[in-house]
């Protein structure tokens, strides 16, 4: 049975280490990433929307570096 002050979703991981009150920080993080490995597979639209955003700015940071900008203190 679980307490009123843990995690509604640590009895869904998969560690058994993570059931545990006390952790380290290691395990701390391990928790949480499997959780977030969790939520991400479950519910892929926020994740499918970031790597969209991060490809667009990617290709707008490649075309920023294609372009020739114009040196105006050169021409006085």
């Amino acid at each position: 049975m679980r307490t009123t002050n843990e995690p509604q979703n640590v009895e869904s991981s998969y560690l058994e280490f993570c059931k545990k009150k006390n952790k380290s920080f290691t395990e701390e993080l391990t928790c949480k990433q499997d959780l977030a490995h969790k939520s991400i597979i479950e519910n892929p639209l926020g994740f499918i929307i970031f790597y969209v955003i991060i490809v667009i700015f990617l290709g707008v940071l490649f075309q920023l570096t294609q372009k020739k900008f114009k040196n105006t203190k050169g021409k006085k």
